[in-house]
């Protein structure tokens, strides 16, 4: 049954068995029932993913366990395998691209904190390139061992990357030119107070000075 439901036509299904099936929002939810109790649920997903994301060693022995414990269902609840991000350690390409992820993520935010516009167009980049069965593990439909949705989500990712450089290339060069003119203001006033071009330096030296400044602030924003 799982695999011929998809996210396309799961709200029809409901629909059609709107007579056993009931749906409500949250809110409701929240507004006519009482807590039951307090619980914290751990990382989980469905039972398989915890065997395929133990190294090959751990989950044969994992699976001998399950032969001989995992039929009575009373007991087979006790029974966990992997730590999901185990399969970061596992797989060194999902590795990889998780930390392009992270990297891609962190430069977006710094974008978004300075206060810039184009907040929407740089963000759905970004989730698109987070499609998590893509490269985050693998199941039954094999994922992360498809390498033209690997070479699809380092595409996004370094789309995204691309955006952010050249926005904030163009506010850097933004803010450069107007340190430029200020400076070379400074420079005017410095060259009419006899302020900033002592009588022994040669008009090489004075430039030369000048632009290893604008060298400088350049780097430092």
């Amino acid at each position: 049954m799982f695999m011929k439901i998809n996210a396309l036509n799961v709200f029809t299904i409901l629909e059609e068995n709107s007579d056993i099936v009931g749906t409500v929002n949250f809110s409701k939810i929240l507004k006519t029932k009482k807590s039951s109790g307090r619980i914290y649920p751990p990382c989980a997903s469905y039972f398989e993913m915890s065997q395929w994301s133990l190294s090959t060693e751990a989950q044969q022995t994992f699976e001998n366990v399950l032969d001989r414990h995992g039929v009575d269902i009373k007991v087979k609840r006790f029974l966990r395998g992997g730590f999901w991000r185990n399969f970061l350690t596992k797989y060194e390409e999902v590795n990889n691209m998780h930390k392009k992820m992270i990297y891609a993520s962190r430069k977006v935010k710094k974008y978004v904190n300075s206060g810039n516009h184009h907040f929407e167009e740089i963000s759905n980049s970004l989730y698109a390139g987070q499609c998590n069965c893509a490269y985050y593990w693998h199941g039954v439909l094999a994922d992360l061992y498809l390498p033209h949705l690997r070479n699809a989500v380092y595409n996004i990712l370094l789309r995204t990357e691309n955006i952010c450089n050249k926005l904030l290339l163009k506010k850097r060069h933004g803010m450069f030119l107007i340190l430029i003119a200020i400076q070379l203001k400074s420079v005017c006033v410095g060259v009419k107070l006899k302020v900033f071009m002592p009588p022994r330096k040669t008009a090489v030296q004075f430039l030369s000075v000048i632009f290893l400044k604008f060298i400088i602030i350049f780097l430092t924003f």
